[in-house]
């Protein structure tokens, strides 16, 4: 995997994982006392966090991950 896909990744993460972090301190939630429908809520509020990465790494305009415009 090249370095630049490794960077585009490294970003979806720190992105995932930031807003996981951010929703579970939010909530108040106890990490002994976790619903699913607490995990749920979490998981699409990280999915949501990662979009962003994604469409600019898709754009080939955008030069965020190396990507040459057409």
């Amino acid at each position: 995997m090249d370095s630049l896909n490794v960077n585009a990744l490294k970003d979806y993460a720190s992105s995932f994982a930031a807003i996981l972090l951010t929703f579970f301190v939010a909530s108040g939630a106890d990490i002994t006392k976790i619903h699913a429908n607490d995990i749920k809520v979490w998981i699409a509020a990280g999915l949501g966090a990662v979009l962003p990465p994604i469409i600019a790494a898709l754009d080939k305009k955008n030069l965020r991950y190396g990507r040459k415009g057409a």
